[in-house]
């Protein structure tokens, strides 16, 4: 899931999250201490009601080699998505996507709401802000200024206005 290059377009490494579900490599970022930091989605099987997959997001932070400092799942108890991740001077990190259900005291707007969550660099969550409008909304990309200031990118539906 993770393949890594050096400046020669060499490959150095390579390795995954060691998930026995189908996973998805979303988002890549270093911290500032050397550490990768992985946005995934993983489809889960479900066995009940029907049979089916759901979709997941995790967050994790690992060693060059790929060894595993933590790892955290994050979202709705509905389908979720992640798009992209951003790493502050703190080593705090940012992550934005789209969920299709309420998150803690979020609200949710329907058909999918964006998604922008801020955890510490061990992994704990420390905010999440959950909007949109009636219509599909959702994060795709995720950057931030020198001063904090957090800016966001995505979609929303034809014919949408507000904020």
């Amino acid at each position: 899931m993770v393949t890594g290059f050096d400046q020669f377009g060499k490959n150095t490494l390579s390795w995954g999250t060691g998930s026995a579900d189908i996973d998805h490599g979303k988002a890549v970022a270093v911290d500032p201490f050397g550490k990768v930091v992985v946005a995934w989605q993983s489809q889960i099987y479900v066995a009940k009601p029907k049979g089916s997959y759901t979709t997941d997001v995790f967050l994790g932070k690992f060693e060059p080699t790929g060894a595993e400092r933590w790892k955290v799942q994050f979202g709705s108890t509905a389908e979720d998505e992640v798009e992209d991740i951003a790493i502050d001077a703190a080593g705090n990190i940012y992550m934005t996507g789209r969920v299709f259900g309420p998150i803690g005291r979020s609200g949710y707007g329907g058909e999918g709401d964006y998604f922008l969550a801020k955890f510490d660099p061990t992994g704990q969550l420390l905010f999440v802000n959950v909007s949109g409008l009636a219509g599909g909304d959702g994060g795709r990309g995720i950057a931030l200024d020198a001063s904090g200031n957090i800016y966001l990118t995505g979609e929303r539906q034809a014919g949408q206005v507000g904020s």
